[in-house]
């Protein structure tokens, strides 16, 4: 059985693993001035009544009547901790929160709906096995005109190799079990042997308890690439918006180091002191973005369908900083990338392949 242990910012969740708290906020790890991890106790998102990152600090909404109001126009963000929007200033700030404002205004879609509203299911850590089957089971039934899916980074670290963990896999499993690094770090717990203590005995658990994680690298299950499988369950994703006649698109998240970007000031004194002896990302720049590209140089080949969207290189464009961190973005590149995403909703809906 699980160990249900408190966290001040998720709920254990028996086929996810973990959620966010309903009402509750999370704080966020950003780079201070030196570009090093920081932990933002200022920066906190707002979680609402149903566990949705709220877009605006006293949002309301009631998501049963929403369902079935056909006035209204849906849009269910799936993704990770860049969904979630991890680095931007507040809940207004998100890009998800920034899409809904621009839509509002958007004419082609307001001569047909009343309203746009967005709906974020970002959590952060997520992958698209969990996003998937959060859809499936829970907001497929808040049913969405488009379902959007914009991840790629968290794919990479974590995954065993086989199909029947990968939702399951050994960062999942210690936020479930209260593991949890932003728990950890809370000032009562700052002591460095403390959160030592902690990975030891959660090294442990996902070493002896095998058998709760259904097969944990076992080697008699079928064996793929992360890549295969990434492109797999994209699809799977489209299949499923499609069964419930949803549009669907697919966004390959930009990530500072990939692309054509050239770093800002602030960006490069994070690529110099971010990583590397910390506690969040012992991993070096050097090894952490080779494997990001290798990563994504395998996954783009397979991004072959109309619905599959390329991100990358959409900050080459800009001097400035749109990173919070190496993997998470400011106030400014969550207004690009609601932007870009605007632009995209507004160019599919004049084709009326997006209805």
């Amino acid at each position: 059985e699980f160990k249900r242990q408190k966290s001040k910012y998720f709920v254990f969740d028996g086929s996810l693993g973990y959620r966010f708290k309903p009402k509750g906020k999370v704080v966020a790890l950003t780079a201070d001035e030196d570009g090093k991890v920081k932990l933002d106790v200022k920066n906190s998102l707002i979680i609402d009544k149903y566990g949705y990152v709220a877009n605006a600090v006293n949002q309301q909404r009631n998501f049963n009547k929403l369902a079935n109001d056909k006035k209204i126009y849906k849009i269910v963000i799936s993704g990770g901790s860049t969904v979630a929007g991890w680095g931007a200033s507040q809940n207004e700030k998100t890009w998800p929160a920034l899409l809904e404002k621009k839509l509002n205004n958007a004419n082609a879609i307001l001569q047909q709906y009343q309203e746009v509203v967005v709906i974020n299911t970002g959590v952060l850590g997520y992958k698209i096995a969990n996003e998937i089957k959060r859809f499936a089971d829970e907001t497929s039934y808040l049913n969405p005109h488009l379902v959007i899916a914009f991840n790629a980074i968290n794919e990479k670290w974590g995954y065993q190799g086989n199909p029947v963990d990968y939702a399951l896999h050994g960062e999942q499993y210690r936020m479930m079990n209260g593991y949890n690094g932003l728990d950890l770090l809370q000032p009562k717990l700052l002591f460095p042997y403390f959160r030592l203590f902690a990975k030891f005995l959660a090294g442990l658990d996902l070493k002896f308890n095998k058998s709760v994680l259904y097969g944990y690298k076992q080697k008699d299950y079928i064996t793929l690439t992360d890549q295969q499988l990434y492109i797999s369950k994209i699809k799977q994703f489209n299949a499923l918006a499609q069964s419930i006649n949803a549009d669907f698109i697919y966004i390959l998240q930009p990530l500072l180091g990939i692309g054509g970007k050239n770093y800002s000031q602030f960006e490069q004194l994070m690529v110099e002191n971010f990583f590397g002896g910390e506690e969040f990302y012992k991993i070096s720049w050097s090894d952490y973005i080779t494997k990001a590209k290798k990563f994504y140089d395998a996954t783009l080949p397979g991004l072959t369908e109309n619905y599959m969207y390329n991100f990358v290189e959409i900050f080459n464009n800009t001097e400035e900083t749109v990173y919070s961190d190496p993997r998470h973005y400011n106030d400014f590149g969550q207004e690009l990338i609601a932007q870009e995403v605007y632009k995209l909703i507004i160019q599919n809906f004049h084709k009326n392949s997006i209805l």
